[in-house]
């Protein structure tokens, strides 16, 4: 096949003003929020037929759907592999008008998806994309005369689905005018379209030699479990979340630059720090081998001027934070051990980064596993986040010291999503009055809600950013995008981040790679301009935010 850039581009601009319209109370995750438990059918082609494969995105929307709801989802299957919208001469028959006929006869839809574009696209069934656009009319008109006649609401889905690689015969087939014939056909009745198109195009040009998007479309047309996994499925929980929970533009992401630099060798936790006027980076090495954590973790400062080591301390130590107080360098570190993890959280300090001073500021409950931390100093002293296994892995809490020394461990709250059990990690605490913000890793396919878009579609790991005024009551960004999120060439993961202010501008450290002490190193971001104009930015005036409860353990969305 030959990709037109310029179909593309009008089909993404179509999309772009298609959107994810708001449905009010028929959206599907509405509807299972409030307890109803809902029907959902799917017709199609080779791409959803359950026959041709088990695993399909169908099926894995289906498990997270009663992950998420269990028992609220009853799902049927009508598509049928190698057929059209409507059946064709010489062509396979029960194609879309056949398919939908047995929805409505059989299973009482709530809701239905519909994906035929793709293969309407096929040069020798002959069918235009004005004929394919007015055979999806046929279809949705006929969903909604049966819906009137029920007597119910009928949710109605339109997917465009991936591009096809040159071995997909005949190579000349050209998938755009009939995806952009379909996003005209969702506009005009306002429907929600699911846009998986520009998600498999974003990848396919995103390497030279489409190496990614070929392992996940490994016959140049259907994509893989694995492919699913990570393109399909996120864009649909995107999509749904979206649509039930309101398909405003969100606000423009503040202007971050990714510097064209990584660090040698693998590293993660770190923090950028002006010591004495000069630009430090405290970090720690943590070797691979779980034998060999207890000899070879340990924490050390580079100059980032020279790039020479100047201090080292903390052998049997990971996890590493920083915190200057005046002359004195105040190091954080978790224990590592060989067989028992990590264990309890130590502060180093010295005023000279030769001699260093060691305390014992947090002990672990029980079993319990300490892991990353982060001090600030507040309006009410020093604050501590510090991440645990408890009572989600991963979460964090927070305590309070007065001289950061004696630490004590604030009662009642915690950053630890409860409810959903998604992960709250290596957390980074900030004040700018009259505000706390606190710098997050997360697991993206953890938090279908969150209506974020993201740079590539195989992004895992990710950096959220929030704020508080009390520790109890966090607001979470509402820009387009995740604070941070990885480009070509970052793996999977941009996390474990920390920043610094230096000559008028912010710095943010982050790990990439694949959250894994075998692959990652770390990069920096900068944004133009001073911490607090930064912060600030990504928390526009006017604008609906999903907020963390620390008292009540969940994120909280707007209605």
């Amino acid at each position: 096949m030959t990709l037109r850039p310029v179909a593309a581009a009008a089909l993404l601009a179509i999309l772009s003003l298609v959107g994810t319209p708001s449905h009010g109370n028929t959206a599907i995750l509405a509807r299972l929020d409030r307890g109803e438990r809902l029907r959902i059918a799917a017709i199609g082609t080779s791409l959803t037929d359950a026959n041709f494969n088990r695993d399909n995105w169908f099926a894995q929307m289906g498990r997270w759907l009663d992950a998420t709801y269990p028992g609220q989802v009853t799902l049927s299957n009508r598509a049928v592999s190698g057929t059209m919208s409507r059946d064709m001469p010489g062509f396979r028959p029960h194609g879309g008008d056949w398919q939908l006929a047995q929805v409505l006869a059989n299973d009482n839809p709530d809701a239905v998806f519909i994906e035929f574009a793709i293969n309407d696209a096929y040069k020798e069934a002959k069918i235009t994309p004005d004929d394919s656009r007015r055979q999806l009319k046929s279809l949705i008109d006929r969903i909604r005369a049966w819906a009137k006649e029920k007597g119910k609401p009928v949710e109605i889905i339109v997917q465009t689905m991936n591009n096809t690689g040159p071995g997909y015969a005949p190579a000349e087939n050209d998938v755009a005018p009939y995806y952009q014939a379909w996003a005209e056909e969702a506009a005009a009745n306002k429907l929600l379209l699911i846009d998986h198109y520009g998600n498999w195009m974003k990848l396919y040009q995103s390497e030279p030699d489409h190496a990614t998007w070929k392992s996940y479309i490994p016959d140049d047309i259907h994509p893989n479990t694995l492919g699913t996994a990570k393109v399909i499925v996120p864009e649909i929980q995107r999509a749904l979340a979206a649509q039930a929970y309101g398909g405003r533009a969100a606000p423009p992401n503040p202007r971050l630059v990714k510097l064209p630099f990584a660090f040698s060798g693998t590293r993660m936790e770190n923090t950028p720090v002006v010591y004495r006027g000069r630009p430090l980076l405290v970090q720690n090495h943590r070797p691979a081998k779980a034998d060999e954590q207890e000899s070879g973790s340990y924490l050390f400062i580079e100059d980032m001027t020279t790039g020479q080591e100047v201090a080292r301390c903390g052998q049997g130590f990971s996890f590493v934070s920083a915190f200057v107080s005046g002359d004195e360098m105040n190091v954080f570190g978790t224990v590592n051990t060989n067989k028992e993890w990590t264990k309890d959280i130590f502060r180093f300090w010295s005023t000279d980064l030769k001699n260093w001073k060691q305390e014992k500021i947090l002990t672990r409950r029980g079993d319990e596993h300490f892991f990353n931390t982060s001090v600030c100093r507040g309006p009410d002293g020093y604050v501590m986040a510090y991440e645990s296994n408890l009572p989600v892995q991963w979460s964090f809490r927070f305590a309070r010291s007065m001289d950061l020394a004696k630490w004590e461990p604030i009662e009642g709250i915690e950053f630890a999503d409860v409810e959903g059990k998604s992960a709250c990690a290596n957390p980074t605490i900030r004040y700018v009055a009259p505000y706390y913000y606190i710098v997050y890793g997360v697991h993206r396919d953890r938090l279908p809600k969150f209506r974020y878009e993201y740079l590539l579609p195989t992004t895992k790991y990710i950096t959220f950013i929030a704020r508080s005024k009390d520790l109890v009551t966090w607001e979470v960004s509402p820009t387009r995008g995740p604070m941070l999120d990885p480009v070509p060439g970052e793996g999977i993961n941009n996390t474990d981040a920390d920043l610094f202010e230096f000559e008028g501008n912010t710095y943010i450290y982050y790990a990439t790679g694949e959250q894994t002490v075998e692959w990652g190193t770390i990069r920096v971001a900068m944004y133009a301009g001073p911490m607090k104009e930064m912060f600030e930015a990504y928390f526009p005036a006017g604008v609906p935010m999903i907020k963390f409860d620390a008292a009540q353990r969940k994120y909280i969305y707007p209605q």
